[in-house]
């Protein structure tokens, strides 16, 4: 059985943008590898790098696996949080409420 969605013009327009941003944002993850990626593959086998080679890093190695996965699952926490309609306001200091009370 074939599920369709109906979606209403602004969702679809919605949905459209959204993965053409998660696409690009893959490819850009792509490229902050030792692997690169060949965008304009096959008419050219080209490598493309957005970091110079000392920062670039291996997948599945210990960079990605304490740093960058870390730090995309808080970004998609804050996002979840965010849209279940909470603020994403950082505390302030104490100092500023009694600069406030005066």
């Amino acid at each position: 059985m074939l599920w369709t969605l109906t979606l209403s013009r602004a969702a679809r327009a919605r949905a459209v943008v959204a993965v053409a941003l998660g696409c690009a944002a893959h490819i850009a993850g792509d490229e902050l590898t030792h692997g690169g990626c060949p965008v304009f593959w096959p008419v050219s086998m080209h490598e493309f790098h957005l970091l110079p080679r000392p920062l670039q890093f291996t997948t599945a190695k210990l960079c990605e696996t304490w740093i960058v996965f870390p730090l995309l699952m808080a970004g998609l926490g804050l996002a979840v949080w965010h849209d279940m309609g909470h603020p994403l306001v950082l505390p302030s200091s104490p100092a500023a409420h009694t600069a406030s009370r005066s």
